[in-house]
Formats: structure tokens, C-alpha cells, sequence
């Protein structure tokens, strides 16, 4: 189900010592801490990609202690021009996929569909060691809406839905995550190093995913779970150039909610269909929430062409 993405040694099953930035907005999963970047996230709509390798957690958090993956999707086109793309592609595991970019000079929509049994190879053991015999098919669909009604605002919203297969469970049940996230983000940037520069960032992030599992033989509902959430959050950072030095100075507040975590177990594997279902929540406090506010600076001293400090 996760991409795991490893830097400096650090090995990490959900990237939760990485940061990923998309337009200078923040992508992640509330329950796991994590982000995904795989077959979900489209090359198609990429501009460029950025990385910055070890600890950045003085602008970015705790979280950027492995670095950074700042992406920048696709630059609007020039004023006297617009466009329309349309890629297709097709593969081994079944693979096909279609996407499709309209742009203009200050609004682009970009949409793309993807369907293929996940790569994993066919002698893969479930967690108690047995053989796994799940549905391999998955798919994913995206679209994304970016507009730039004046100089130095962009307006985004990013819709992806997801269909995997949830492997390496026991043979006595499918299992598969459905995914529904939606990004709402605005960014303003006015001004340059030299005389200031103020960078200003809002979203809101609903992400609402369910955990399925079906009993083989009566192909009826073994487990559901939830793992329903919303973040937002703004944050406002100045830049300004001054002889060797650059200093950043910003605010930031985010907020984190959890919305529905609970699950509910009809069978387990070693045990068969249980009477009464379990109930229960994924989280030790339901529906818990939270703040953060902080204040930052950072200088940055070049000292010479090779060391910066």
C-alpha cells in the first residue's frame, strides 16, 4: 500500500521523516503521519522536483528531519499561447493509462486514469507466513484544477481517488483501501530577495480512506475501518537578502482532526466469524484534534562559494 521513500539511513516504512511539498503545500496522511508518492501522484502534472537531503526541520518541522521533496507542478502557458496534451500509455501487470492537460495562460485543468494489477511478486507471504491469493487489480484517478486570477495568487485544488489492494493478510480474506482526498490550497508570493519577499500559504485537506476486508468462502465483510481526517493551516514567511546573510523570518499555524477512526470486526482469521462484532477506534482518544502555532528564523551566512552557514 505505501511507497516508502529512504534518505541518509534512514529507513522508514511511512516516510514520516520526510516532508512532501506540493506547490509549497504540505501532503500527508493524519493516521499514518506519512505520504504516498507512487502510481497515485501523476509524472504528467510535474513541472520539476527538488530535494533537499537531511535535516530541514527549522522551517518544515520535526517530520523534515530526513528532508525535504518540494514538487512543482506544471507552469501555466505563456500569454499569447494555450494547450492541450493527451498522453496513453500501456504496460505488463495489465497496465493502462490515459491523462489529459488543458492550459492556458492562467488556468489549467489536468485529469488522468490509471488501471493495472500491483507489481508484487507472486511467492509473497502473508504477515502469519502463508500464502497470499488477494485480487491484485488496483486503480487511480486524479484531477487537478490550478488557476492565477492575478499576479502572484494561486488558486489549486487537487482530487485523487484510490483503489489498491491491501496484501500480505491471511488467505481467508481480501482486503483493499479505498482512498477520497481532496486539497484546497491558495499561495501568494509578492516581492524578491533583494528588497523582501513574503510567501504566504492556506489549505484545507479532507482525506477519508477505508480499510476492507472480505471473508473468502461467504464473501461477506470480515473488517471495515476508518481513517477519516481533515488538517488545514496557514503560514506566512519573509525572506530578505542582506549583503552574505538571507534571513527567513515566518508564523505558522496548522490544524489537525480526526474524524472518524473507528473500526468493526466480523472475522478473524484464527478465530472464524465472531458474535458479537468488535467495535472499537483506531485512536486511544476518538475525534481528538489539535493546534499547532509557531514562530521561526533562520539565517542563512554564505560565507564563501563552498560553506554556508
Amino acid at each position: 500500500r505505501h511507497r516508502s521513500i529512504w534518505s541518509h539511513g534512514l529507513l522508514d516504512r511511512y516516510n514520516d521523516k520526510m516532508v512532501l511539498l506540493v506547490d509549497g503545500v504540505r501532503m500527508q496522511h493524519l493516521y499514518y503521519g506519512h505520504f504516498s508518492l507512487g502510481d497515485n501522484f501523476p509524472l504528467e502534472k510535474v513541472e520539476k522536483v527538488e530535494i533537499i537531503q537531511g535535516p530541514a526541520s527549522s522551517l518544515y518541522g520535526a517530520n523534515a528531519f530526513g528532508g525535504i521533496i518540494s514538487i512543482t507542478t506544471r507552469d501555466f502557458a505563456s500569454a499569447d499561447a494555450s494547450d492541450i496534451e493527451l498522453t496513453g500509455e500501456a504496460g505488463n501487470h495489465e497496465r493502462g493509462k490515459v491523462s489529459i492537460l488543458a492550459n492556458a495562460s492562467k488556468f489549467q485543468i489536468f485529469g488522468s486514469h490509471l488501471e493495472q494489477e500491483a507489481p508484487f511478486r507472486e511467492e509473497r507471504k502473508s504477515f502469519i507466513g502463508g500464502d497470499t491469493l488477494q485480487p491484485v487489480d488496483e486503480d487511480y484517478t486524479n484531477l487537478f484544477v490550478k488557476a492565477t486570477p492575478v499576479e502572484g495568487l494561486t488558486l489549486s485544488v487537487d482530487y485523487y481517488e484510490n483503489n489498491t489492494p491491501f496484501l500480505f493478510i491471511p488467505d481467508t480474506q481480501d482486503a483493499f483501501i479505498e482512498e477520497q482526498y481532496v486539497n484546497i490550497s491558495a499561495r501568494h508570493e509578492t516581492g524578491n530577495l533583494a528588497d523582501g519577499k513574503l510567501e504566504t500559504t492556506m489549505y484545507y485537506t479532507d482525506d477519508r480512506a477505508t480499510e476492507t476486508e472480505i471473508e473468502q468462502v461467504t464473501r461477506q465483510q470480515a473488517y471495515n475501518e476508518n481513517q477519516d481526517a481533515t488538517m488545514a493551516g496557514i503560514s506566512l514567511t519573509g525572506f530578505k537578502q542582506i549583503d552574505a546573510h538571507v534571513l527567513a523570518l515566518g508564523v505558522s499555524w496548522s490544524h489537525e482532526q480526526a474524524e472518524d477512526m473507528s473500526y468493526i470486526r466480523n472475522f478473524r482469521y484464527d478465530t472464524g466469524f465472531v458474535d458479537p462484532p468488535w467495535t472499537g477506534n483506531l485512536l486511544s482518544e476518538p475525534d481528538i484534534s489539535t493546534d499547532d502555532y509557531a514562530v521561526f528564523i533562520q539565517d542563512i551566512w554564505s560565507i564563501n562559494s563552498k560553506l554556508d552557514l
